[in-house]
């Protein structure tokens, strides 16, 4: 089963179709959330942008992440002394990411094309 969880407002509402990368909508259900016994997938991303607006939502979703890591590794240097988690790793990862997203934005910026993103995330518990 796939989730597809959309935000209006204050609401949420949790959309069901059929995995892993479904065309389309099947059916609104309530899913049970907080209890994962198999992999969920979730939509996070499903729209044709054009370059200017692909681009902010794509730097905001690596902005936060880096901002998350460098929060991460600051508070374990804080606490340890040294970066014990893979914070430092993922941050140059992500940096070398927004840096390829920045270049392919801007050489696309001055085109009329629109772009389709499609944009999943997967959950599988591991115990």
């Amino acid at each position: 089963m796939v989730a597809r969880a959309a935000w209006s407002s204050a609401t949420i509402s949790v959309r069901t179709v059929a995995p892993p990368h479904p065309p389309g909508i099947a059916s609104l259900q309530s899913v049970n959330l907080n209890y994962m016994k198999d992999k969920q997938h979730f939509q996070l991303i499903d729209g044709i942008f054009t370059p200017a607006e692909a681009a902010q939502v794509l730097h905001s979703l690596v902005k936060s992440k880096i901002d998350h890591h460098s929060m991460e590794k600051f508070s374990n240097e804080e606490r340890f002394g040294s970066d014990l988690s893979h914070s430092e790793k993922r941050l140059a990862e992500l940096k070398n990411l927004d840096k390829a997203l920045k270049e392919f934005f801007a050489s696309v910026a001055d085109s009329k094309q629109s772009l389709k993103i499609n944009g999943w995330i997967e959950i599988t518990p591991l115990s």
